[in-house]
């Protein structure tokens, strides 16, 4: 025994040096679910800081072009973002730099170029198009062109796949904020409404540079030559995700280019137009809320070898909760904007701040049916192998929002492009809630 009378001290045990790493670990992931909400609502705040600002300063018809021209941009992103949001972050997650650099900067290499291939080809295509639609709008277009080359060149999914989200989240927040600010001191009269696109447009690509150069200089990470076999097998690989991509791009952000088609300009696309950007502005706010629910999701559909009834029940469960706090975002935002409307000068001099109210009414119905595609779809058909099934129900949910969109949309003007966002949402969750339902009966009658 020890001269202190206290018995001899053995090695610590496991649960002693366990603690610590998991103290550690959930710091990591704190930090990493706190960036992912920093870049969320950095995209979140401009539009609902911005473009009210904008459409009350240069007017209804300036407005209408300058999102006209963006929804071609945001469609262009699709593109150039391909499936690497997800292929990109299943390939380097694992893997550390110090140890495994050659094979990061090989990833890194082949999803940059091929994207600024896509880039290249695309772009000059979709201005000189434009163009010969509506001549007036090349400009503005051309602006535009610098956001799909920010996403292009920035490695968000790298950092996300290395859990380490705080430089793009710093990287996000600062291009932001100082767009934001450069738009409220410079865009004082209607003229000014070319500084919209190009002032968001520097800010993007110059966040994206950053991120860039952070990952060759602080991860080491460096271009290597790549092969153009090596670029048409991944093009190969991620179809299914790019095509399920363009069907919610087709849903989700085409409305304003078809409204566009169907000869509306002026008040009725500037109305839906700011209707549609907070729309994706609270999902936006409520989509890390979604992402922490998603690794409970996959634990029950884990348990499970098919969709059936008793995993959608599940399911709901902890859907539920989410449904909640977004109808609670949505009576809070509601109960806002009249209020706003009276002590803030941009927002009271929007003259078509009614029909903005209104169709929000009509698309807030299709962001609760918006969560629960994302629970029972992307987190849970997808993970009990279903995703031949989600993509059908995913291209079918954008057939029925194109020709929505052109028939109400040509009867109804804008108000029927609000009803079609609902519609597309509404049909895309009934397509997979069929599948749980289907999949119930088919277990009842082998059994």
């Amino acid at each position: 025994m020890p001269a202190d009378g206290t018995a001899g001290q053995g090695p610590p045990c496991k649960a002693t040096r366990v603690r610590p790493f998991l103290r550690l670990s959930m710091i990591k992931h704190t930090r990493n679910l706190l960036s992912l909400v920093m870049i969320q609502g950095s995209n979140a705040a401009l539009p609902l800081l911005v473009f009210p600002y904008v459409l009350g300063v240069v007017g209804a018809q300036h407005y209408a072009d300058i999102v006209v021209t963006e929804a071609f941009s945001v469609l262009l992103i699709t593109v150039i973002l391909y499936s690497f949001e997800i292929d990109g972050v299943a390939a380097v997650t694992g893997l550390r730099p110090e140890r495994d650099r050659a094979q990061l900067s090989k990833i890194f290499s082949r999803i940059l170029v091929l994207r600024m291939t896509l880039f290249t080809v695309a772009a000059p295509m979709l201005v000189a198009g434009l163009s010969l639609f509506r001549p007036e709008l090349t400009h503005i277009a051309a602006w535009w062109m610098l956001i799909p080359l920010s996403y292009a060149l920035q490695p968000t999914w790298l950092y996300q796949g290395l859990q380490a989200n705080g430089i793009p989240a710093v990287c996000t927040l600062l291009s932001r904020a100082v767009a934001v600010v450069l738009i409220l001191l410079l865009v004082k009269r209607p003229d000014d409404f070319l500084l919209v696109p190009a002032i968001m447009g520097v800010m993007y690509a110059l966040g994206s540079v950053a991120m860039l150069a952070f990952a060759m200089a602080g991860l080491g990470i460096r271009p290597t030559r790549v092969r153009w076999g090596e670029l048409m097998q991944m093009i190969r690989a991620g179809k299914e995700i790019f095509l399920g991509n363009v069907g919610v791009a087709l849903y989700r952000d085409s409305n304003v280019l078809l409204l566009g088609f169907l000869g509306l300009h002026g008040a009725p696309i500037a109305a839906y137009s700011l209707a549609e950007k907070t729309t994706k502005a609270v999902q936006a706010v409520i989509r890390p809320l979604n992402q922490l629910f998603f690794p409970k999701a996959v634990l029950v559909t884990q348990a499970a070898n098919s969709p059936n009834r008793d995993v959608f029940v599940r399911l709901l469960r902890l859907t539920w909760p989410q449904l909640g706090a977004l109808v609670t975002i949505w009576l809070a935002l509601m109960a806002a904007v009249p209020i706003l409307r009276q002590h803030v000068p941009a927002i009271g001099q929007i003259q078509e701040l009614d029909q903005v109210m209104l169709f929000m009414s009509l698309m807030a119905l299709g962001t609760l049916f918006g969560v629960c595609n994302f629970m029972f779809g992307s987190a849970g058909l997808n993970t009990l192998g279903q995703k031949r099934a989600l993509l059908g129900g995913i291209l079918f949910a954008a057939v029925v929002s194109v020709i929505a969109t052109a028939t109400l949309g040509g009867v109804y003007g804008a108000i029927g492009a609000a009803i079609s966002f609902t519609l597309s949402e509404g049909v895309l969750f009934a397509t997979i809630a069929r599948k749980y339902y289907r999949g119930e009966r088919l277990v009842n009658v082998a059994s």
